[in-house]
C-alpha cells in the first residue's frame, strides 16, 4: 500500500488521459500528469524522477507488465543490500499480442555484471529498482539507449548494481517500439559504451560534444533485431 503510482500522458492523442484520471479518482495512490506538450521518453521520466517522493523508484513502461510481489522482491533486496544501488530482474518475453515468447534470466551477482556492462547491457530497463537520491537523471541527447547511459553513469559512480533471478516483469517486443523506429540506434549504444570509458580514465565524458544532428540515419531491420532476441530467448544467455 505504501507506494505513490506517478503516470505521466506525453501529450497522447487517445483516451489515455482520461482513462488514468479516472483510474486516479478511484485510487488516492496515483499521481496523474499530463505534459502540455510532447516532451518525448527522456524528458518525460525526468519529470517523474523529479516528482517521486519515495525511498525507491521503481521503473515502469507503458508496453510491459509488472509481475505479482515485483515490489515486495526487489525492496526487501534493497533494505539488506545497502551498497547495491540499483537492481534489475528476470523476464518473461512476450510479443504485440501477449503471447509468451520465452524468457530473459538473470542472476544475482553484481560484480560480474558490473564488469559485464561495460561492454554490454545486461539489465532489462523495465525491471530497474533503484535508490531515490536526486543524483541521476537521463540526459537528453540520448534518444534511444537512455537508459544504458543512465546505468553506466551509476556504475562509474561506484554504485552497485545486481540482477534478481526472480521474475519481475513481463518484457514485450514491439515491432512498434521507440527503439526500432528512431535513427542509428547502434550510434548512441556505442557512444554510451565510449562516454562510459572516458569517464573511467579521465573523470569526465564528452557528452555536451554530441551533435545528434549529425547522427547519419541507419534503416532498422525489425525482423533481424526481432530474430536475434528471439535466439537469446531460446538458449537463455544468462544476463543478455
Amino acid at each position: 500500500e505504501d507506494f505513490e503510482f506517478i503516470i505521466i500522458d506525453d501529450e497522447s492523442k487517445d483516451e489515455s488521459w482520461k482513462i488514468i484520471k479516472r483510474y486516479a479518482k478511484k485510487d488516492k495512490r496515483i499521481i496523474p500528469l499530463r505534459n502540455e506538450k510532447n516532451l518525448g521518453c527522456v524528458n518525460t521520466r525526468n519529470r517523474g524522477l523529479r516528482m517521486a517522493r519515495g525511498e525507491y523508484i521503481a521503473v515502469m513502461d507503458p508496453d510491459d507488465v509488472s509481475l505479482k510481489d515485483r515490489f515486495k522482491i526487489q525492496v526487501d533486496y534493497l533494505d539488506k543490500h545497502p551498497k547495491i544501488y540499483l537492481v534489475g530482474g528476470s523476464a518473461v518475453v512476450i510479443d504485440e499480442e501477449g503471447r509468451r515468447l520465452g524468457i530473459l534470466s538473470k542472476y544475482d551477482n553484481h560484480r560480474k555484471i558490473e564488469r559485464r556492462l561495460g561492454y554490454s547491457n545486461c539489465i532489462i530497463h523495465p525491471s530497474v529498482m533503484h535508490r531515490n537520491t536526486g543524483e541521476f537523471f537521463y540526459r537528453e541527447k540520448f534518444i534511444i539507449s537512455d537508459d544504458y547511459d543512465f546505468i553506466l553513469r551509476v556504475l562509474s559512480a561506484n554504485k552497485g548494481i545486481s540482477n534478481l533471478p526472480d521474475f519481475l516483469v513481463k518484457y514485450r517486443i514491439n515491432k512498434g517500439s521507440f527503439t526500432f523506429t528512431k535513427k542509428n540506434p547502434a550510434y548512441f549504444f556505442r557512444k554510451a559504451k565510449e562516454l562510459y570509458w572516458q569517464r573511467i580514465n579521465t573523470g569526465k565524458d564528452d557528452y555536451e560534444k554530441m551533435d545528434i544532428d549529425k547522427v547519419i540515419p541507419k534503416k532498422v531491420d525489425f525482423n533481424q533485431l526481432n530474430s536475434k532476441m528471439i535466439i537469446s530467448v531460446e538458449f537463455q544467455d544468462n544476463q543478455m
